[in-house]
């Protein structure tokens, strides 16, 4: 069992769902899971054989960012790019700022105001 710190947040999210739990609230969940039992034991399983879920448009905007860094760099060098493809950078800002430029465009096709 991990400390209720370790724990990532979408294994939380998925053990309460599946528990039916009524709050959404990640700090609940985090001292259910402390307290050990079957919340606890039901948090260890997915978390070790499950995979975490994946927002196409997360993809989407890793596969630009790295497209573009290595059409622009001209050494060569594919380290980043590869570190973005593999999720690593995902918390940058330049990420956030690409997901919603994204998120907008998508409301922009749809021909909605924002």
């Amino acid at each position: 069992m991990m400390t209720e710190t370790e724990i990532p947040d979408w294994v939380l999210i998925e053990a309460a769902k599946r528990s039916n739990f009524t709050s959404s609230c990640i700090v609940k969940h985090r001292s259910t899971y402390a307290y050990g039992g079957i919340f606890a034991a039901l948090c260890d399983t997915i978390l070790k054989h499950e995979e975490p879920p994946v927002d196409p448009l997360l993809l989407r905007a890793r596969e630009i960012w790295a497209s573009e860094y290595e059409r622009h760099r001209t050494n060569g060098d594919t380290y980043l790019s590869s570190q973005i493809r593999d999720g690593k950078e995902d918390s940058a800002f330049a990420m956030k700022m690409l997901l919603r430029a994204l998120r907008e465009g998508i409301e922009l096709g749809k021909g909605e105001p924002l």
